[in-house]
């Protein structure tokens, strides 16, 4: 993974983003899997994030970001159990994935430079963003779930008190 570094136009970046954008809102759209996981009925696996994390890769971190923007506007739009909740929780989780994914390439970039490969770099970047996602997302998903989606239970209610 050689660090080449190129001028991308803003023309070329926003065109980018629109176009993975259109592309992650048409796949949440017509490609909807639920996740047979006993107990939680409202999994579903979203491949859109794959374009999400595409458009990171081939167009840089703002442009993926601003992909991100776009799918969790689709995803606003989409009849869920969770309407508000739940496109939020994907943002999270898609944003510090990403996140995670540009510290990964930049500790890459500096440290291991041209000792490692592709598949280095990308195993380096596919680690910390899973690490940063399950970090950043272990406390606001107890959180959510404790003072959102079960507000009434003995727990939340003491702890509120």
């Amino acid at each position: 993974m050689s660090v080449q570094r190129t001028s991308v136009s803003r023309t070329t970046s926003l065109t980018g983003a629109a176009v993975f954008g259109a592309l992650a809102a048409v796949i949440t759209f017509l490609i909807q899997i639920p996740w047979p996981v006993p107990g939680f009925t409202f999994l579903q696996l979203d491949l859109a994030e794959i374009v999400d994390v595409l458009a990171f890769l081939l167009f840089g971190p703002a442009v993926g970001l601003f992909t991100t923007l776009i799918h969790y506007l689709v995803l606003n739009f989409l009849p869920t159990p969770s309407p508000i909740f739940g496109p939020l929780l994907k943002l999270f989780g898609v944003t510090s994935m990403l996140l995670g994914m540009w510290l990964g390439y930049g500790a890459y970039a500096r440290i291991l430079k041209r000792r490692g490969g592709v598949i280095t770099g990308f195993g380096i970047m596919s680690g910390t963003g899973a690490a940063l996602r399950a970090i950043i997302l272990t406390p606001i998903n107890y959180v959510f779930l404790i003072f959102v989606f079960f507000p009434n239970t003995v727990f939340s209610t003491s702890y509120l008190s």
